[in-house]
């Protein structure tokens, strides 16, 4: 059962004999209320800037979590952020931004990833059994992308020898193919006990045992939470009614024997009723994680504060509550305050990369400070997962089932104008969630190579002028940005005029002697010159496309007829290719008359590129525009060039956000079945039935 955080107020002013307690007890019944400080207090303990999450707060579940070894945070969840019941894994990536929601049927308690991310063991609250459910680049996730965690039915962790199959509520991996189960919380006839499988649910071995002591090795009721540093040589495990953490250390035999306990002891809680408003000391705690840098975080459960006075004595509002900080040795780092917004205490905990605090139950995640060190903790040969880097991680940030999904943004582009040479000189200013690595200009609609993005960033054109350069940067996963359009002036540098060379004299006109018999002499004409032919034009100018026309906006099944019309600097035959906003192009065909096209299936918004060339093979820049395939009385939404955030209606909605603006647009769909078309970048809600996501084809 949960200690109460009276228990800690009472514990201590029993510390201070008859004679004050009488003192003190005289002012609580005047109303004045006594802020009792112990003297191993150390300075208050810090409220983070929190941020809220309407995750959890349904008081019957954890909401516990674990990094990979690449840092993506994986979290269990209960409810949607619309307050539904959504149980799900929430997956964050390195900065903090969710990536991915995984379905998973029943409701989780905890989650815990393989180093690479394509295994997820989740926790089934509601059957107490652990499950695994592997990534599978062919199934189609609940957002209809490629790529998703299926369960794994035949999965099945083995039985302990000699005391039966492991339940509870809590679990952890290391780097190293580990899997950990807290069994026997709240579940009569599991084994008490931390039992070890390896990825195959083969039993490895097991530690700790149940026998109502102070002793190292053992708990007095059951066991709680629990983290592993990524080799798996240290695992620490949180108690309920002893009111602490113990740490097990990996021996040479594989065994895991007790080294450190740390929170309360014997001496600081001999009732075992909990220890709140303390430094270093925990009531009921229900689970551990570990940041970063190693330092050992644990939800001190019942240090939550309800009551209203108590809450006032304290100085904290009602709902705070405690989360301890320690180095693995077990030294204090002191206590962080939170403030739940749903009314329940706390049970579960996770960090992410850049250690802050999940508090999902409570509805917040407290922000890490700025500055806040973490040196001296003592990692432990290898740190936890998303801390040092280790065996079994892919290290570029690419992992399957978060495979980086976000598209890197270009910001600026500062381009020079040249003299005398074909090179442009660009600095790209380019932002991503982990790293810009890749570049690659299109100029006037020719592409060229991929290359390293590094600034400056020098392109050479391929004639003098004032030319339009189509820039796109691309991160270590492959996302590409949206274009960002610059025009590149270079100029030829003036010819040289040479020096004027001196005529040449007129040569004597030559005397021609007398012919035999009297003829006149002749002067011969000169050869007439074969004229030259003028120097040939090398046509670089693409054409341009003026208009796209169609018969309007809305369209009634799949086939839709276009014209168009498009000029060029140099008359002759032009071409024109479609693609939907699959990204995939037809064949090229002549541009006159009307085109026939073939729309994607499905009602709601179509997306449609254009592009011209001409007989140089001079490619225009892409046309896009959107079609519209909807019954009559849906209600339309169109986005702007800029950030939207547009919220649906009680009908049945067609939102597009397909503009080329490099923002990031929210959808918000409401009560009918909705369809929208978005750029790769843009988030749409989980309850939009129909999202389409433009894929911009290569030019």
């Amino acid at each position: 059962m949960d200690a109460s955080p009276r228990a800690s107020v009472r514990a201590r002013l029993a510390a201070f004999g008859p004679r004050r307690l009488a003192l003190v007890l005289a002012l609580v019944l005047s109303q004045v209320f006594l802020v009792v400080i112990p003297s191993q207090a150390s300075a208050a303990a810090a409220f983070w800037t929190q941020t809220p999450t309407k995750c959890g707060g349904l008081a019957e579940e954890r909401d516990s979590g674990q990094m990979d070894a690449n840092g993506n945070l994986y979290v269990a969840c209960s409810k949607a952020d619309s307050g539904a019941l959504d149980p799900s894994i929430r997956i964050y990536n390195t900065a903090g931004t969710l990536v991915r929601i995984v379905a998973v049927g029943q409701k989780p308690g905890d989650v815990a990833p393989s180093a690479d991310g394509k295994i997820l063991f989740v926790l089934n609250f509601v059957t107490k059994v652990t499950e695994r459910w592997d990534w599978s680049p062919t199934a189609i996730d609940r957002d209809n992308r490629a790529g998703a965690y299926v369960k794994n039915a035949g999965w099945s962790a083995a039985a302990v020898p000699g005391l039966g199959a492991p339940r509870g509520e809590f679990i952890a991996t290391d780097a190293q193919g580990g899997l950990y189960i807290s069994s026997g919380l709240w579940v009569p006839g599991a084994p008490d006990t931390i039992a070890k499988y390896d990825f195959n649910g083969a039993y490895v071995t097991n530690f700790g045992s149940i026998a109502k002591s102070w002793s190292l090795g053992v708990g007095y009721d059951e066991f709680t939470g629990l983290a592993v540093t990524a080799n798996g040589g240290r695992v620490f495990v949180a108690e309920k009614l002893n009111s602490r953490v113990q740490r097990w250390d990996k021996q040479a035999s594989g065994a895991y024997v007790a080294k450190v306990a740390f929170g309360n002891s014997e001496a600081t809680d001999p009732t075992r009723q909990g220890q709140c408003n303390q430094d270093g000391l925990l009531a009921a705690p229900y689970d551990v994680a570990l940041t970063p840098g190693g330092e050992v975080v644990v939800m001190s459960t019942t240090c939550f504060y309800t009551d209203a006075k108590l809450a006032a004595t304290l100085g904290v509002p009602v709902g705070t509550f405690e989360v301890q900080r320690f180095r693995q040795d077990g030294t204090s780092l002191g206590t962080v305050r939170g403030v739940a917004t749903t009314g329940v205490k706390v049970h579960g905990i996770a960090v992410d990369r850049q250690g802050s605090i999940y508090a999902l139950e409570g509805g917040i995640v407290l922000k890490r400070p700025a500055g806040l060190s973490e040196a001296g903790n003592d990692n432990g040969g290898g740190g936890p997962m998303g801390g040092t880097a280790v065996a079994g991680g892919g290290g570029n940030g690419d992992v399957a089932g978060v495979a980086d999904v976000t598209a890197p943004v270009i910001n600026s582009i500062q381009a020079s104008v040249t003299r005398g040479s074909k090179d442009v000189t660009m600095v790209i200013g380019a932002t991503d969630d982990r790293a810009v690595v890749n570049a690659r200009i299109t100029e006037e609609g020719a592409p060229f190579p991929v290359r390293a993005l590094t600034n400056p960033f020098v392109h050479t054109v391929a004639d003098y002028g004032t030319r339009t350069l189509a820039v796109v940067v691309v991160d270590a996963a492959g996302n590409v940005s949206s274009p960002y359009y610059v025009r590149a002036t270079t100029v030829a540098a003036p010819p040289v005029v040479p020096a004027p060379t001196p005529a040449a004299p007129t040569p004597a006109k030559p005397v021609m002697p007398p012919l035999v018999g009297g003829a006149k002499p002749t002067t011969p004409k000169p050869a007439t010159p074969t004229p030259q032919a003028p120097n040939a034009v090398v046509d670089t100018v693409a054409p341009t496309i003026l208009k796209v026309a169609m018969p309007g906006q809305v369209v009634r099944g799949r086939k839709l007829s276009v014209t168009l019309k498009a000029i060029d600097n140099v008359r002759g035959t032009l071409q024109v290719r479609f693609a939907t906003e699959n990204g995939r192009w037809g064949a090229w065909q002549s541009v006159t008359g009307r085109k026939a096209i073939t729309l994607s299936a499905g009602r709601g918004w179509k997306g449609m590129f254009t592009q011209v060339r001409d007989a140089a093979g001079n490619r225009s820049k892409p046309w896009f525009q959107t079609v519209f395939a909807a019954p009559v009385g849906a209600s339309w939404a169109r986005g702007t060039a800029g950030v939207d955030r547009i919220a649906g209606t009680r009908r049945s909605d067609y939102v597009d956000a397909s503009q080329y603006d490099s923002k990031v647009d929210s959808i918000t769909c409401g009560g009918g079945t909705d369809y929208v078309l978005l750029q790769p970048g843009d988030v749409a809600a989980r309850d939009c039935e129909h999202v389409e996501r433009v894929i911009t084809p290569k030019f």
